[in-house]
């Protein structure tokens, strides 16, 4: 992204198909099902893609976006699109640097980097340690706002 100017920005739901997965299968049949979302297909393309939640239509936590880029798996256990999953450090970009950028707002948020803000969360575990049917239930360790901890375990 760095250095690169991008005119087409995406904010797609990777956590829907937990909730919805199924009923698009089932609605809309297996080869639209497996093309919605397509998170790598628009990455490989250069386009940033934002994780979203759209809350309150989904949980709010961002693990829970990140696990479902990673597994595009429905409560039943179906996956769809399973060429469109991608790996634990994009999805992690797709919900912090990809959402600033989305909202025009890269300069000033979405990485760690001197002057800018200082929000962020420690979590409790290693998510590359993690599998990846826990992750969307790893505890916050700390809660950085503004460079003062606002919350710690």
């Amino acid at each position: 992204m760095r250095g690169e100017h991008h005119t087409a920005r995406a904010s797609l739901q990777p956590a829907f198909f937990w909730e919805f997965g199924d009923g698009y299968i089932h609605n809309y049949g297996r080869a639209r099902a497996d093309t919605m979302f397509p998170v790598k297909s628009l990455i490989a393309a250069w386009v940033p893609v934002a994780g979203s939640s759209d809350a309150p239509v989904m949980h709010y936590a961002p693990l829970c976006g990140i696990a479902q880029a990673l597994t595009r798996r429905t409560m039943a256990g179906d996956v769809c699109g399973p060429d469109e999953c991608v790996d634990l450090p994009t999805a992690i970009r797709m919900h912090t640097i990809h959402v600033a950028f989305a909202s025009f707002e890269e300069s000033f948020k979405g990485s760690l980097e001197v002057s800018k803000a200082a929000d962020l969360v420690v979590l409790a575990e290693d998510l590359s340690r993690v599998p990846v049917e826990q992750l969307r239930h790893v505890g916050v360790a700390m809660t950085v706002a503004g460079g003062e901890v606002v919350y710690e375990a």
